[in-house]
């Protein structure tokens, strides 16, 4: 199962942090989960490559796929995607936010759901 490690839960949110021992932001989480599967995410400690990124996207409908790494994009601000998390199994989400740190959650959970803009698996 993706993030079987999870020894990383309540590690703190960290704005551009990509270590878990000093603190991840929502991408350093999911570069650090895509890692552990052989996939490298590119480094987006700024956004403005975000745009480029979706070219290496697809978009996939529930059910998901278990054991296949996939983004969980969230428009928190109700823009563009400025949240991604990832989908442990096809039921939960891990990701970090500031005031949690990193944990799980409930696709179904209205937290997430209200945010939800897809589920995208990375092309390799």
């Amino acid at each position: 199962m993706l993030g079987e490690n999870l020894g990383i839960l309540g590690i703190p949110y960290c704005p551009g942090g990509r270590d878990p021992e000093t603190g991840l932001d929502c991408w350093g989480l999911a570069m650090y989960l895509f890692r552990e599967h052989g996939v490298e995410l590119p480094d987006l400690s700024d956004y403005r490559n975000a745009p480029a990124i979706s070219d290496h996207m697809d978009r996939v409908d529930a059910p998901y796929p278990v054991g296949v790494p996939l983004l969980v994009a969230m428009r928190l601000e109700g823009g563009p995607v400025d949240h991604v998390g990832t989908c442990l199994d096809g039921e939960r989400v891990i990701h970090t936010t500031i005031g949690s740190g990193v944990h799980i959650q409930k696709m179904t959970a209205r937290t997430v759901r209200v945010f939800l803009e897809g589920v995208y698996k990375w092309r390799m």
